[in-house]
Order: structure tokens, then sequence, then C-alpha cells
């Protein structure tokens, strides 16, 4: 089944583009909208469906309307992260003497509750009196931080060349401070 005489998409290339949206994984995707459960047949008929312009396209237009409907930016995404890499237990806790003690929800902005990944309460009772105690979890700031740097290009996970120019900056400057410290660098 190939492309309709006026460009659009078949009913199995609209499907295709439906899971693709969904999952990410045109094997799987492929998989839905053929109606297989061969892997090596999926992988390729749903990679070649990826290189035609017809399916990007339908799939670039599904992915803009999900972010229009979700109101999901760039910005927002980035924000949201730079909250969890800021995130530190001191934010929504502090220390009075040797108990720690949770601050005030009022105290709190909607950047300190987004780095928080959980707050865990437990109560008992017993003969000497009553105790409370209670964990908190800040969200992985390494990861938020890891995925910030790869968004401004410091690094990439292939040697694609992505983030060279970052490197070469870098690399330049310290190459040049050894330089002044042996005599060797430029003024």
């Amino acid at each position: 089944m190939g492309k309709k005489p006026d460009g659009s998409l078949n009913p199995k290339q609209q499907l295709f583009v439906q899971h693709y949206i969904k999952c990410l994984n045109a094997t799987q995707s492929y998989k839905a909208a053929y109606n297989t459960e061969k892997d090596t047949v999926a992988a390729t008929e749903g990679g070649k469906l990826l290189r035609k312009p017809e399916i990007m396209a339908a799939i670039e237009a599904g992915r803009a309307e999900i972010k229009k409907k979700l109101d999901i930016d760039q910005e927002w995404i980035v924000s949201r992260l730079k909250a969890v890499a800021d995130g530190h237990i001191g934010k929504v806790a502090e220390f009075q003497g040797q108990t720690l003690k949770l601050k005030d929800s009022k105290e709190l902005t909607n950047d300190d509750l987004r780095s928080l990944s959980s707050i865990k309460t437990k109560s008992s009772s017993t003969p000497m009196g009553d105790s409370f105690e209670f964990s908190v979890t800040v969200k992985d700031n390494v990861k938020a931080l890891e995925l910030l740097g790869k968004h401004i290009g410091m690094w990439t996970d292939k040697g694609n060349g992505e983030g060279n120019e970052y490197r070469a900056s870098v690399d330049g400057r310290i190459d040049d401070l050894f330089g002044k410290f042996k005599g060797t660098g430029s003024k």
C-alpha cells in the first residue's frame, strides 16, 4: 500500500503515525499498524516508513498538536529541569540541633516542590511517647544537569561533532591558562 494519488496517507500509514507518536518506536508502530509479529520485518519496514517525507510530516504535525494541547515548549521543559537541578534538601527542610524539620509549605516555591521526588511520613506510639519520622527525597540533580548540558551542546553521546565548538573554546581557554603559567600563553 503506497501513497494515495493526492499525497495523503493510507489508513495503515495513518495508524503507523498514530502509534509512532505515542511510543516513538518504528518497530512497535509497524507491528500495530500492519498486524505483523515478525520483528525483523517490522524493524525494516518501520524504518522505511520513517524515511518517507509524508510520514515524517504527519508525525511532526501530530507532535506539534500534542505540544500545543499540553502547552509545552522548550522554555517550559528547561525551566523545570533547572528547578530539579537546583533542588536540594535545604530548600524544603532545615536542621534544628540534631533534628531535621520540614519548612512550612507556605515558604516553599513551586520550583522547590518540583525538585522533590517524595516525602514519606511514619508515626508511632510507644509507652515512652509518640514519635513522628519523615524522609524527603529530591529528584536526580545529576540527570537534570546532564539533560541541560545536552540541551546547550556541552556534550553528546555520539561522536557526531555536536558541542565541539564549546569544547574547543574551553580547551583553548585551559591551554591559554597553562601557557600563561609557563610564559607561552597569549596575552
